[in-house]
């Protein structure tokens, strides 16, 4: 592709050595995946460095970004992490109470090497032994499954009693209006509150849950809470138990969410995902990231609606880490679509209008053009007749390159995903 572009990129195999590369990249001070990439497409880069190393290095040493940023994996292969148990009662002594008090702690080094600054993927499932070519060697760090929450990690919620059920419902009933019905069920279910709250029901499933939550306001969970005894909540945790729902529903399942168009948009909604992780149940990094990545689209829809009076709400007061992080995700999709520069051989004209001069693409398909200039694949769940298939022609590679619009074949090679759904997430 080097010789074929005429950008003289390095083949496979001349890069320079993977233990090599990444001792120059952690010297840049980068925080992200995002502003390697940014980096990346600077004259600053070195030529032997890869501008994607999660795939020039996949065979040879990658194991992930903030291993190779310096910014949260432990670097060296060797060394072991203490024990889940062991580690999960050093935490615990530490009194850390909030996940943003957890994330403080690790930036001020204190915490001993043995302990993971990420044990939500070092103790968990998801978490994969890795076989490194050239030896025998691989990483002390095997799939143990045993992480259970932030929660369970911090000591804060080991065992939902009825007490601290109905406390959750207190703390959770004036948020209910900003949250979505998927938002909501993932709070219950990472934090593992939900199975005491069917159990409370009378064994109901998690969309009895949900109901209760959505048009009563949790009021029938209360009374039922308030009516039981201790051993009737607690008896599914009697034998160990897993405090997690097992069963996501499907999608049939989940009903429309209720919220109005720009909901999310609101300095409440926007505020809300610093809320929810301030409160002593915490939320895991996936879902605070799922809540980011819906206000961050609520944003967008309501930035199409009604323009720039919409972003009042990103002003209205606040300072979270996950507010500043809305806002600036936002801010930067935002420039990134306004700036994408319009390839020559755009050429698109509405029907009946085909004489007169092209017609610009629309800030979706800008915005879809220019997310996909930063990531590899996008799901554009944009409505009918928003212009999706046009979207995905602007940021085909091809096509960005100044390519034909006639020598195009759209599906597959924009990394676009497209349906007719009510949001782009």
């Amino acid at each position: 592709m080097g010789d074929w572009l005429g950008n003289d990129t390095l083949r496979r195999g001349q890069w320079r050595p993977f233990e090599e590369a990444r001792v120059f990249v952690r010297s840049l001070g980068l925080e992200s995946s995002a502003q390697w990439f940014e980096y990346a497409r600077s004259d600053k880069k070195p030529r032997d460095i890869p501008s994607s190393p999660h795939e020039s290095y996949a065979k040879s040493g990658w194991i992930s970004w903030g291993d190779w940023l310096g910014t949260g994996y432990v670097a060296n292969q060797r060394r072991e992490y203490r024990p889940f148990e062991e580690a999960r009662a050093f935490v615990r002594s530490l009194g850390i109470r909030y996940t943003e008090e957890w994330r403080e702690y690790v930036k001020s080094g204190k915490e001993p090497d043995d302990i993971p600054a990420n044990p939500d993927e070092v103790y968990s499932n998801r978490w994969k032994r890795r076989q490194h070519s050239g030896g025998e060697h691989t990483n002390a760090i095997e799939a143990q499954g045993e992480w259970r929450g932030w929660a369970d990690w911090l000591g804060v919620v080991s065992i939902w009693s009825r007490p601290t059920l109905l406390a959750f419902l207190e703390d959770l009933r004036p948020r209910l209006k900003d949250l979505e019905e998927t938002e909501l069920y993932l709070i219950l279910q990472q934090g593992g509150a939900l199975p005491g709250l069917k159990k409370a029901l009378g064994s109901t499933t998690a969309l009895g849950v949900l109901q209760d939550l959505q048009v009563n306001d949790g009021r029938e969970l209360e009374a039922a809470l308030e009516a039981a005894a201790e051993e009737e909540v607690l008896e599914d945790y009697a034998d160990g138990a897993e405090a997690l729902e097992v069963h996501t529903p499907e999608d049939a399942e989940l009903h429309e969410d209720p919220l109005e168009s720009g909901t999310l948009a609101t300095p409440e909604a926007l505020r809300l995902v610093d809320d929810l992780a301030g409160l002593h149940y915490g939320l895991d990094d996936e879902t605070a990231q799922y809540l980011v990545d819906n206000r961050v689209a609520g944003l967008w829809e309501a930035y199409t609606d009604a323009g720039e009076a919409a972003l009042g709400a990103l002003s209205d007061g606040g300072d979270g880490h996950y507010l500043r992080l809305i806002r600036e995700r936002f801010s930067t999709e935002l420039e990134g679509a306004k700036s994408l520069p319009i390839p020559a051989g755009w050429a698109f004209r509405p029907p009946r209008r085909e004489h007169e001069a092209p017609t610009p693409p629309n800030l979706m398909q800008s915005r879809t053009a220019y997310m996909l200039s930063i990531r590899k694949r996008l799901g554009n769940w944009s409505g009918v007749g928003s212009g999706k298939t046009l979207s995905g022609i602007l940021a085909s590679p091809g096509y960005r390159a100044q390519a034909h619009p006639g020598d195009l074949q759209q599906s597959n090679r924009s990394g676009v995903v497209q349906g007719d759904q009510k949001r782009l997430p």
